[in-house]
C-alpha cells in the first residue's frame, strides 16, 4: 500500500525556504492592525522558531528567550482547519499567497504576513495609518 507524503498548499507555503511570517495583530482599542516586530520561521517536520529581523545585519535571527521555555513545534490539522504554533492553537480564518489569518481561543485576530526575508520596514506605511478591520 502506498501512503502519500504530500503536503497541503498551506504547509508548502509556510515552510518555503525564503519565508518569514511576520506577526501583525489586531488592536481592539485602536481598531487597527499593528505590527509586533517578530514572526515565525516554519520548517518541515514541524519545527518552528520565533524570529525577528535584525536591522543591523539585514538578517532574520532566532529570538532566544532565556527565562521562558516554549515549544519549538507547529502542527496543522487539516480536518478541523486549526494550526498549533508553539504552545498556542488557532483557528484558520483565511489563507492566500502571503497572508495567514488566525483566530485564537479568545477570538483575537492575528495575521501572519510572509515578507520573504525582506526588511519589515516595507510595511511601515501600513503601521502609521493601520488597516481597518
Amino acid at each position: 500500500m502506498l501512503v502519500s507524503c504530500s503536503k497541503s498548499e498551506l504547509e508548502q507555503k509556510l515552510t518555503a525556504d525564503d519565508s518569514f511570517w511576520y506577526i501583525f495583530q489586531y488592536d481592539t482599542l485602536s481598531n487597527k492592525y499593528q505590527n509586533s516586530s517578530y514572526g515565525y520561521k516554519f520548517y518541515m517536520h514541524q519545527k518552528c522558531l520565533y524570529v525577528y529581523y535584525d536591522y543591523s545585519t539585514d538578517k532574520i535571527r532566532e529570538f532566544d528567550i532565556d527565562d521562558v521555555v516554549y515549544t519549538k513545534k507547529w502542527n496543522y490539522n487539516k480536518k478541523n482547519n486549526k494550526i498549533q504554533i508553539q504552545d498556542f492553537e488557532y483557528q484558520i480564518v483565511g489563507f492566500n499567497e502571503d497572508t495567514l489569518i488566525l483566530k485564537n481561543k479568545s477570538d483575537k485576530i492575528v495575521s501572519l504576513i510572509n515578507l520573504y526575508r525582506k526588511n519589515p520596514q516595507i510595511m511601515q506605511p501600513t503601521w502609521r495609518i493601520g488597516y481597518e478591520k
